[in-house]
């Protein structure tokens, strides 16, 4: 796993939360919040949904 690869202490399901961005009703919500804190940087719609790449 990448975080033991990195030497992170940090555990899944203690220090943070894996979702499924297709079933997690936030989803919506966060990347809607990303994208008006973003746009004026150039963010699309679509580039927030993905996570701003």
């Amino acid at each position: 796993m990448r975080i033991q690869k990195l030497g992170l202490q940090i555990k899944a399901g203690v220090d943070f939360e894996i979702v499924n961005n297709e079933s997690d009703p936030r989803f919506k919500e966060y990347w809607s919040e990303y994208y008006q804190l973003m746009k004026r940087r150039g963010i699309t719609q679509e580039q927030a949904q993905r996570g701003g790449d």
